[in-house]
């Protein structure tokens, strides 16, 4: 290693302190996360919010959200693989979860002091091609409704053409 590079890493380790650990990319919190998630361990899951985010939300409004998602999009089927971006200063934390009836990408978003600042579905930005272009899908918004909460959501299903009949009359 040069001599300039060793410095560069000491500066780095000594200007970034305990937060070189922190940022590390590491997925484990995150599986974590998802796990309790999916067992509905809403209580586990309460405990990583950051306090501005445990002032807006109650441990009940985490109860049986898994359950919600899966009878909206279906069964999960498969989970990509983690990617992680910072953003704005949040470490981000990306996963597509493969549901029966449609993607969706899980994001949880970290403060530097390793406490969750946001727990999102997201729908899932794939490349439009010949199967899946805009033209061929219908796209309605609602809102799912729950005792407990209410989500944003977005339907989007194929475009079904049906033969149509014209009759002129003269």
């Amino acid at each position: 290693m040069k001599h300039s590079n060793i410095i560069i890493f000491l500066l780095a380790v000594i200007l970034g302190g305990t937060s070189t650990s922190v940022w590390a990319q590491d997925f484990s919190k995150s599986d974590k996360v998802f796990e309790w998630f999916q067992a509905d361990e809403a209580d586990s899951i309460y405990a990583l919010f950051s306090a501005p985010v445990k002032a807006q939300l109650q441990v009940a409004q985490l109860k049986g959200m898994y359950n919600m998602l899966t009878l909206q999009a279906g069964t999960l089927q498969s989970a990509d693989s983690w990617t992680e971006q910072e953003v704005q200063g949040l470490k981000v934390h990306d996963r597509v979860l493969r549901f029966s009836n449609t993607p969706l990408t899980l994001r949880l978003a970290y403060l530097p002091t390793g406490e969750l600042a946001g727990l999102f579905f997201l729908p899932v930005e794939e490349p439009a091609t010949s199967a899946n272009e805009p033209e061929d899908t219908t796209t309605e918004n609602f809102t799912l409704v729950n005792d407990q909460f209410q989500l944003p959501a977005t339907f989007q299903r194929p475009f079904v053409k049906k033969n149509a009949m014209v009759r002129f009359y003269s």
